[in-house]
Order: structure tokens, then sequence, then C-alpha cells
């Protein structure tokens, strides 16, 4: 609880007995006693946390991990795949169809490296990255336009 301030401007952490007391010793809207503006109380109104129900399947504890679990279990069903440290080359990239089927079944960060490989550029978003390197499916490097590629 703060104490109520002398000459400030601004507003006060004076607690709400505080302005009780005011309010009872003087006549009319409670204000804060030592400002030089007199400002009524206006204290916000008070939100006291509820308890989880009783009959809510267990412990706190048991939902919230059984929470974070589907949590854990539906970001997994979508993750990207784990990065292998490998490299791709040209020949590996004409097994995908699409730069999509590619950022789904080659992790951001070996499409990322492969990139580097060639010298291409390697930032943006994945699926920027997964184009560029689609790029060579269908294109020999010598001929992928200059604005592909890295500055040296």
């Amino acid at each position: 609880e703060g104490q109520e301030g002398g000459g400030g401007g601004g507003a006060s952490s004076a607690s709400a007995s505080a302005c009780a007391s005011a309010s009872a010793s003087t006549a009319g809207p409670p204000v804060h006693g030592g400002n030089q503006r007199q400002t009524q109380c206006k204290d916000p109104p008070r939100v006291e946390p509820t308890a989880p129900p009783a009959d809510a399947g267990g412990s706190l504890a048991s939902v919230a991990a059984s929470a974070s679990a589907s949590v854990v279990a539906s970001a997994s069903a979508s993750a990207a795949p784990a990065d292998d440290g490998r490299v791709l080359t040209a020949a590996d990239v004409r097994q995908f169809d699409s730069a999509e089927q590619l950022l789904a079944k080659v992790s951001a960060e070996a499409i990322k490296r492969s990139l580097q490989k060639f010298g291409l550029k390697c930032g943006g978003r994945p699926e920027e990255r997964a184009s560029r390197l689609f790029l060579l499916k269908a294109t020999k490097l010598g001929a992928i336009p200059k604005a592909h590629f890295a500055a040296r």
C-alpha cells in the first residue's frame, strides 16, 4: 500500500480505505487528501479469481497435464520434419513434385543448408526457401537468374 502523496500531479496509489476515510471526514464526494488537484477516488472494481470446478476430472495438475499433452500431440502432427543434418543435391530435389511437398518432407534447416551449398540466397520464409531450391528441379544451376544467388 502506498502512502498518500504530497504535491504530485499524478494519480496516487492510496488504498480504498484511505478514500473511505477521506469521504467520512468531509462532505461531498471522496477525494484524495494531499493532492494539489482534488480528484475523486475511482478505484477499479476488484475481480476475484475463480477456482476451477471441483468435478473437473481430478486435480488441477492432471487437467493441465492432459491439456498440455493434447497441444503437444496436435503440434507434432503438423510439425515440420526433424533436421537430420543432410544437404540436398539437385538429384534429391528432382524427387519432389512441388516446393510445398519439398518443405513438407525436408526440414527448413536442411533446405537452408542446401541453398548455401549452391550459393543461392538462403533467407526469407521457409516457403520462399523451398521454392528457390525447387528451381533446381527444372533449371541447371548456371541458368538460374542472378537475383536468386547470394551476394559474394
